[in-house]
Parts: C-alpha cells; sequence; structure tokens
C-alpha cells in the first residue's frame, strides 16, 4: 500500500482571510504587470522614435569655410547623441518607476474593491454560523434532556424507547456539529484568541484528561486504548481549550474509523524546543485519492460510516485551525486498511 504523508501548520493556506489575502495580493501583482507591460512597451516605442530623430539630427554636420584656401571648418551638435540618449533613459527609467509604483498602489486599492464583496459577504456567514450555532444550543439541550427522560420512563413501551434513543442519536449529532462549529467561530474570530490569552498549560495532563474521558467510547468500540508519558510532565505556554479540543478530535477519529478489537496508541515526548504528541490507530487508513482533502471542512472520506458514527466532517480541520492559532504544526501519515499516525507538534 502506497504511504501518504502530508505536512499542515502554519504555513497552510486554509482559512478564508489567507486565501484572501492571497488573492488580493495575485490581483495586486496582475494589475501591476499589465501597466507594467504597457509602460514598458511605450518606454521602447519612445525610445525608438527619440533614437531615430536625434540619429537624423545629429547626422548631420556643417561646413564653415574659411578665408584660407583649400582649409574649412566641421561644425558638430556641441552635446553628443550618446549624452542625449542616456539622459532620455535615464529620464524613462525615473517617470516610468514613478508610474509603476503609482500603478502597484492603484491596483491594490481596485484588488481590494473587487474582492470586498466576497469578503463582506464571508463575513456574514462567519457570523451567522456563530450566532445561529450559539442560538441552537439552548433548544438541542432541552430536547437532550427531554429524550433522556422519556428513555428513563419505565412506564413507556420498547417501540417507543427505540424511536426515543433514535431522536436522541440525531440530537448528539446535531450537538456535536453546533459545537464544532462554535469552535471554529471561536478559532477564526482574531478577536476572541490572541497570544496574550495564552497562559501556562499541563499538556500531560491535558492529554491524560481527554484520553480518560475517551476510554468509554473506545470501549464501546471494542478498542484498545494505551498512553505513553513523559517521566515528567510537559508544561507549555497554549490555550489549554484549544489543545484540548484538538487531541479529542484526533483521538476520536482514531477510535470510530479503527477495526474491531483495534488499537490507539498516544505517545508524547519533549524536544529541545517542542513537544510532541503521537496518536497511532491500526484502523482503515486513509485513500490517497482523499487524503488531499481531509482538512477540508465537511468532507469526509467515507460518508456512510461517517454517519453512523456521527461524523460532520468539521473535526480535522478544527484540528489544523487550532494548531495555526498555536503555533503548531500537524502531520499525517496513513496506510489504507492498515492504521494512520497524526503527530502534532506544539512550541514550548
Amino acid at each position: 500500500m502506497q504511504n501518504v504523508l502530508k505536512r499542515f501548520g502554519v504555513k497552510d493556506t486554509g482559512s478564508f482571510d489567507e486565501h484572501f489575502h492571497n488573492s488580493l495580493w495575485k490581483l495586486t501583482l496582475l494589475y501591476t504587470v499589465v501597466l507594467a507591460t504597457i509602460l514598458l512597451i511605450s518606454s521602447g516605442v519612445i525610445y525608438g522614435a527619440f533614437s531615430q530623430k536625434l540619429g537624423r539630427r545629429y547626422g548631420d554636420f556643417r561646413i564653415i569655410p574659411t578665408d584660407r584656401p583649400g582649409v574649412a571648418l566641421i561644425q558638430t551638435p556641441p552635446i553628443s547623441q550618446q549624452e542625449v540618449q542616456e539622459e532620455l533613459i535615464y529620464s524613462l527609467i525615473l517617470v516610468n518607476g514613478v508610474l509603476l509604483l503609482v500603478a502597484g498602489a492603484a491596483s491594490y486599492g481596485l484588488a481590494h474593491i473587487t474582492l470586498k464583496p466576497i469578503k463582506d459577504s464571508y463575513d456574514r456567514q462567519r457570523r451567522f454560523f456563530a450566532d445561529a450555532s450559539h442560538e441552537l444550543r439552548t433548544p438541542l439541550s432541552i430536547l437532550k434532556i427531554d429524550l433522556e427522560n422519556e428513555i428513563a420512563d419505565t412506564e413507556i413501551s420498547s417501540a417507543a424507547r427505540t424511536v426515543a434513543r433514535g431522536y436522541l442519536e440525531e440530537v448528539d449529532r446535531m450537538s456535536t456539529l453546533v459545537s464544532n462549529l462554535l469552535t471554529l467561530s471561536r478559532i477564526h474570530d482574531e478577536r476572541t484568541i490572541t497570544h496574550s490569552d495564552f497562559k501556562s498549560t499541563n499538556l500531560s495532563a491535558v492529554v491524560r484528561e481527554v484520553s480518560e474521558r475517551l476510554q468509554p467510547l473506545a470501549k464501546e468500540h471494542n478498542v484498545v486504548m494505551s498512553l505513553t508519558e513523559e517521566k515528567n510532565d510537559i508544561m507549555l505556554f497554549s490555550d489549554e481549550q484549544l489543545l484540548s479540543s484538538s487531541l479529542e478530535n484526533v483521538i476520536k477519529n482514531a477510535i470510530l474509523y479503527n477495526k474491531p478489537h483495534g488499537t490507539v496508541q498516544i505517545n508524547t515526548s519533549l524536544d529541545i524546543n517542542k513537544a510532541t504528541i503521537e496518536i497511532i490507530d491500526s484502523g482503515i487508513g486513509i485513500a490517497p485519492k482523499d487524503f488531499s482533502h481531509i482538512f477540508e471542512r465537511f468532507y469526509r472520506t467515507d460518508k456512510s460510516r461517517s454517519r453512523s458514527t456521527g461524523g460532520s466532517g468539521l473535526g480535522l480541520p478544527i484540528v489544523r485551525s487550532s494548531l495555526e492559532q498555536l503555533g503548531g504544526e500537524v502531520y499525517i501519515k496513513s496506510t489504507l486498511e492498515k492504521g494512520t499516525t497524526v503527530t502534532l507538534e506544539l512550541p514550548l
């Protein structure tokens, strides 16, 4: 089977803002190149015409007769043709250089005007997702409590209890989707997360807490999960909530997309300037054709299985975005039907 290794981190262009700025500069460069080409052609035409004119003008000379027999004076222009041509070149460079700077500034402004409606539309969409997700949390919580109470009621029939369990699964799936949307909204809102908000975080404790929280899920799917840690706790300057969310999404994927009686191994290690978390599973792996899309929002490699496991296609985008905010990187190596290894690297 083919091994696939791909690196995602702070240099990845996954977010809309980064794509927007890249497009903005590309349009600016395009406009500038067009204007520069026009200036170059204009300069060439002017230079050619002016050179021909100078050649005709300074190619002529005057013969002035004298009083001495057989002797005449040849009068040439006081300024040489080469000197005039050099002055022309310097003038063209200066004028066109200034025009090119003006054209670049104008191009940037035009590109910004061109892309501003797209940026505004995206900002409105992002605010809508954040507001809608926030408003949905309360009714979903109420529905969940009501359904749990109905399932616990001993007086209802088995058929009604089965229907209620189905509804509860849908509510749980929707709650997960809403929670993921809120997390993405928080990550992409630069006003919410800043490096000044980071604090000293016990990475080892976060890994232990997440792995313990997901142990029941692993047992439910007949997956054995184990943890290997450094002797001493790993401390770093980070955001604990983003760390926990990233780890939970990676480990949950390792469990849900595993095989019966499979394994999930979690390793933590410490280097000179970084901490590393490695999650190794013996699951179904990722097909090479899907690998380039796994960090796209709502993309699911196995839609039928994702439906049964409650997957929304937002887990790995959250991981990537979280690592970008934390200044870290994520590596994924996968072999189809043999398993996947996800490596998270975080600066100390």
